[in-house]
């Protein structure tokens, strides 16, 4: 069972997991700028594009 975990360990190295670090945090923050382009444009509509009554 050692020898498995030595393999592992041996097997990440320090480049490899600065790179899928990277690639964790350009995806989550990708999908937290999808997540609030809808509420993003919720908030900014009613100042750009204002409604005006007919009245």
């Amino acid at each position: 069972m050692i020898p498995m975990f030595r393999g592992l360990a041996g097997a990440i190295t320090l480049p490899m997991v600065g790179v899928t670090s990277l690639a964790v945090a350009t995806g989550a923050l990708a999908y937290a700028w999808y997540q609030g382009i809808p509420r993003f444009q919720r908030l900014i509509k009613p100042w750009f594009f204002p409604v005006i009554s007919p009245d």
